[in-house]
């Protein structure tokens, strides 16, 4: 639209000079004409007559100089009118050719834009958690990530637990924990987990180990990570004098220090205090009072969803012990307050199949499998195929043939074999 203006103004300009032009060359041969008239009178005439013809002339002179310097002037203007209007047109043919470069750069700058986008830290931590993804290709989002100097320390340390979790590469988290450490120092939860690291390590590098994460635990009160890596690898070590002796004397530390307060009511001390004593003591009462203390901290508003984590160890333990009635009351509650919750239902299924219901064993399983990620849904379908072939067993169908043992199904499972699988190592996570 703006480039339509050239020609007009053009027009417009030349116009207006042309007709300046032909207005002075007409006024120029007139006045050249009454100066010949007035040259021919003067040889022919004398008198009044001749006088007062000349005054005329005079006077027509002037007039024909007024008219000349206006029209000079009304031209001059138009030629500055015309000369304003293109340089208008101009800047804006100008402008409008700086718009449509800058369109054009951003053309190219915009698949740029969505490239930067793609890998940012953020979209890379996404993808690490892509169901599909292979081994190698979360291998090298980690290490792309940790290229991203945008990458904080939380971020990281999510790198990092997908490399120690998923991969299994102790290597490549403990590069992820430490960097998250270096771009994060007050970053409490990636040390607690580059220590714990070391707990795999010889025996000297573990006894080191532990008295960070128990020195961490204590300087930072309100930071469950340094806790739950300990208190996990006592369970998974078997170390439960030594979980009974750590609790006890933390919860002695928060009875005189009232900063430490924050451990005596933490649900997660309480029912691994409970799991310590299952296996130190034969107090019974003890046990129960402290699974009973753990449940009512973790039924409160803050309890951070504790009362599932806690319910579920509890009733392995009591269904150990023979008393399915109260078992079956923790799990009936725990699925009252958390019915989405697929770890309550493989509880149920266990207090199923040692009251010998493998009807309602295997409804259990068939909600678990509903409810549950990808890993419960395969146990979930794995215990109910036992279950199926148990039922054919049986039935009138074929005798089995001897190549199939079917004290390997679930529907004969003991007290023991259920026990077996009750204290569950990972009854520590949040």
């Amino acid at each position: 639209m703006a480039s339509s203006w050239v020609p007009i103004a053009s027009g417009l300009a030349g116009a207006a000079v042309a007709t300046g032009g032909f207005l002075l060359n007409g006024l120029r041969g007139r006045r050249e004409s009454l100066d010949k008239r007035i040259e021919r009178a003067a040889k022919s005439q004398i008198g009044d007559r001749f006088l007062d013809f000349v005054d005329m002339s005079e006077r027509a002179r002037q007039d024909l100089d007024t008219l000349t310097k206006r029209t000079l002037d009304q031209a001059q203007a138009a030629m500055s009118e015309a000369e304003a209007r293109l340089s208008q047109l101009n800047t804006s043919q100008d402008v409008q050719s700086k718009l449509e470069k800058l369109l054009s750069r951003a053309e190219l700058i915009l698949p740029e834009i969505d490239t930067i986008a793609a890998s940012s830290p953020v979209a890379l931590i996404e993808r690490l958690s892509e169901p599909q993804l292979s081994a190698s290709g979360a291998a090298a989002l980690i290490s792309e990530l940790m290229t991203r100097s945008s990458a904080n320390g939380r971020q990281l340390e999510k790198a990092g637990d997908i490399a120690r979790e998923v991969l299994d590469d102790d290597v490549l988290a403990r590069e992820a924990y430490s960097l998250a450490i270096e771009r994060s120092p007050e970053n409490i939860s990636a040390q607690a987990e580059l220590i714990a690291l070391d707990l795999k390590g010889t025996t000297e590098k573990r006894q080191r180990a532990q008295e960070k994460l128990r020195n961490l635990a204590i300087n930072n009160p309100t930071v469950r990570t340094p806790l739950i890596k300990l208190l996990n690898y006592f369970t998974m070590n078997d170390e439960y004098e030594a979980m009974e002796s750590f609790i006890n004397s933390l919860l002695e530390h928060s009875a005189e220090d009232a900063s430490l307060k924050r451990f005596s009511d933490d649900p997660l001390l309480w029912r691994n205090l409970a799991l310590a004593l299952s296996h130190t003591s034969d107090n019974i009462e003890k046990v129960k009072e402290s699974y009973e203390h753990a449940l009512t901290l973790a039924h409160r508003p803050d309890g951070d969803g504790d009362y599932v984590n806690t319910a579920r160890p509890y009733s392995n333990w009591l269904i150990y012990q023979g008393d399915l009635a109260t078992a079956a009351d923790i799990l009936n509650r725990a699925a009252e307050l958390f019915p989405m919750e697929a770890s309550i239902y493989f509880g149920r299924y266990r207090l199923e199949i040692a009251r010998g219901d493998l009807s309602k064993a295997r409804r259990s399983l068939q909600v678990m499998e509903s409810l549950g990620n990808a890993q419960e849904g395969a146990r979930a379908r794995m215990l109910r195929m036992g279950l199926d072939a148990r039922a054919y067993l049986d039935s009138d169908g074929p005798e089995a043939d001897g190549n199939i043992d079917s004290s390997l199904f679930a529907g004969e499972a003991t007290l023991d074999d259920v026990a077996s699988m009750g204290v569950a190592p990972d009854s520590n996570t949040t």
